[in-house]
């Protein structure tokens, strides 16, 4: 039986079905007020769905970002929340929304994507390939050397944004593919996803060297 597939971007009213099926696929049980917290934080012109038969079938996110490369700002497409219901997986719908998805970043002058794939050889048939690997170390602590007292001080800020900003961009700047982080990011990825406190060290001459949250 023939199906009418479309692509198209998700409005607002289908953003309840559309964390519904996020919450499905990645076994992320939101709380009443995360899921309102969530639904204010889209937007209709970076989520897309595959509708099949005037229903939503699959979507995913293209988050419109900023990376910088070589000391040079690019504009970046982020892909995520790609999922699908399971009645409609093996269908090519993911295949459609990724081709769909160039085109789109393409035309806003995207020229760079960035994504955290669940199988690096399925993207890979799209043009997107591996740039970084994590590597992670367990050292028990009582192999760590002993440090004295250290010069500087920490102190607690809060969310002090501009503060924390510059901080990071400094740090940033030394790598490629670090984000370019507005406010926003701030408020809504970071602390809105962290509990905790947040210090930063200064040293003796009273600049500010590192942040972290605890």
């Amino acid at each position: 039986m023939n199906r009418k597939v479309e692509i198209r971007n998700i409005p607002s009213e289908h953003f309840a079905e559309s964390l519904e099926l996020s919450e499905f696929a990645f076994q992320n049980v939101l709380t009443p007020g995360e899921r309102e917290r969530r639904k204010a934080n889209l937007h209709s012109d970076e989520l897309w769905g595959a509708y099949v038969d005037g229903r939503l079938a699959s979507k995913m996110t293209i988050l419109n970002l900023e990376t910088r490369i070589q000391g040079k700002t690019f504009a970046m497409g982020g892909i995520a929340g790609v999922a699908t219901w399971p009645e409609y997986r093996r269908g090519g719908l993911v295949a459609q929304m990724l081709a769909n998805a160039l085109r789109v970043m393409r035309d806003k002058g995207q020229t760079i994507s960035f994504l955290h794939p669940f199988q690096f050889a399925f993207y890979r048939k799209y043009g997107w390939e591996t740039y970084t690997d994590y590597k992670i170390y367990e050292i028990p602590s009582g192999l760590l050397p002993k440090v004295g007292p250290q010069p500087g001080h920490i102190l607690r800020i809060g969310q002090d944004f501009p503060l924390l900003g510059s901080i990071y961009e400094k740090y940033a700047s030394r790598y490629n593919g670090a984000l370019v982080r507005d406010e926003s990011w701030w408020r809504e990825r970071i602390f809105a996803n962290k509990q905790g406190t947040v210090a930063v060290y200064y040293d003796t001459e009273g600049r500010q060297d590192t942040f972290f949250i605890r």
